[in-house]
């Protein structure tokens, strides 16, 4: 009898701690719905039309903090395992979906892809900046600046650089072996080869050159610029090049 009183005490005390103080079961739901988020300290980019909903939770429930203009940029601090983020826009913070944020501007995507490489010897460094297309990966800033980029041009990935003497454009150069490798006069002539026929496409017939077990070249005059093609092994590696000059 006693043991059933006690047992009948035991749930009475357990029903009124669970109803009368809900902050007890509330907060054990807490506990087990914690949801990992992962640092991501990052710049993103809005992309959808009309603009995206800044909200105040990471749900689809929370409250709207503002809408978040197409193609404006946000700091994301983190990404939850449900693919919500923290952002940041303007002093505002709040939470968004992943899933509509993108790493790269889409107007600067589409001006990146209407940009044309000409060769313009009175440009500078800034000009030629706003001019190329690809993506710069290494600046010198000096009297003799340089200005590097990685190129696809005639089937080779390319350093494209632009060398710059008291800000204005000196030359430019392709160099399509940039591992330095010494390759033998047969290697050499093999690259040589394949290099020549995509530059006579681009630019027609030109002078051809050689000097046994050395240096392949052809040569272009055009009006404001030359341009020559060369394989060679004068120093202790190979080098192959498309170059530039006034």
């Amino acid at each position: 009898m006693f043991l059933k009183k006690l047992i009948a005490l035991f749930c009475l005390i357990l029903f009124i701690t669970t109803v009368v103080n809900p902050e007890v079961t509330h907060a054990s739901k807490k506990i087990e719905s914690t949801i990992v988020a992962k640092v991501i300290n990052s710049e993103k980019y809005v992309k959808v039309k009309g603009g995206l909903i800044l909200r105040d939770a990471p749900n689809a429930r929370g409250e709207k903090v503002t809408i978040l203009k197409d193609d404006s940029k946000v700091f994301v601090y983190s990404t939850d395992e449900n693919g919500w983020s923290l952002v940041k826009q303007r002093g505002l913070k709040g939470y968004v979906k992943d899933s509509y944020l993108t790493t790269k501007s889409q107007i600067s995507s589409t001006s990146s892809k209407s940009k044309k490489r000409v060769i313009d010897f009175s440009m500078n460094v800034s000009q030629v900046k706003e001019m190329e297309p690809a993506e710069l990966k290494k600046e010198i800033k000096d009297k003799y600046a340089v200005l590097e980029y990685e190129v696809e041009k005639f089937g080779y990935t390319s350093l494209l650089r632009y060398y710059f003497v008291d800000d204005k454009l000196a030359y430019i150069g392709y160099d399509f072996l940039h591992r330095r490798v010494n390759y033998s006069w047969d290697e050499m002539s093999e690259i040589f080869d394949k290099l020549d026929e995509k530059a006579i496409q681009e630019f027609e017939e030109g002078i051809l050159e050689s000097v046994k077990d050395k240096s392949l070249s052809r040569k272009w005059k055009k009006d404001k610029y030359s341009i020559i093609l060369s394989v060679n092994n004068y120093e202790s590696y190979t080098k192959a090049q498309l170059i530039f000059k006034k």
